[in-house]
């Protein structure tokens, strides 16, 4: 059992901030102004100029992936891969730079094909750049044939890749993946 004293924000519907929080074996058993006597004895973490926040942990969110694709294209409201292909094309013409773009969200299921958009059709509007679009379950991605030349002899032998329509799976989307997120610059 610890009991922390100091700054502790409820984050409760009135945004009430503590003096006092006990926790036992993972559970929040006491929060308040007044410790009351039974945890008098308890040991005590001295917040001094810290504050205690909440902090449940959702271990599926993919918050660096989150970050990633929300800095690129967004497609998943589009309802054709024509429509994916023209999304790409227009943020092609205004991204204005070299760098490898990412598109998030596609998916067969939205899309009036049933199919997930092809590396040839990428090709058809992306040929000079690389591009990776990922699927709306960030599990899965296809890319153009500019980013599958560079990384054919990495992801060639891996489990799910298909060359024919750039759709990179399992152990090959990963190694897409390690390769774009290894490339940024963050500071």
């Amino acid at each position: 059992m610890i009991c922390y004293k100091g700054k502790v924000l409820t984050v409760d519907s009135n945004d009430t901030v503590a003096g006092y929080l006990v926790e036992d074996k993972g559970r929040i058993v006491y929060v308040g102004n007044e410790l009351p006597e039974q945890y008098k004895n308890v040991q005590t973490v001295e917040l001094g100029k810290k504050v205690l926040v909440p902090a449940f942990v959702d271990t599926h969110q993919h918050m660096a992936s989150f970050s990633t694709f929300h800095a690129g294209l967004n497609v998943m409201d589009a309802e054709s891969n024509e429509e994916i292909a023209q999304m790409v094309k227009e943020f092609v013409q205004s991204s204005g730079n070299k760098k490898t773009l990412i598109a998030f969200g596609a998916s067969p299921y939205s899309v009036k094909e049933g199919r997930l958009i092809s590396r040839e059709e990428l090709d058809k509007v992306c040929p000079d750049k690389e591009i990776m679009v990922v699927k709306y379950d960030g599990h899965a991605c296809i890319i153009n044939s500019k980013l599958l030349d560079k990384l054919k002899g990495k992801v060639s032998k891996l489990r799910g890749y298909h060359e024919d329509t750039g759709e990179m799976n399992q152990e090959a989307f990963f190694a897409c993946s390690d390769y774009i997120t290894n490339s940024l610059s963050i500071i």
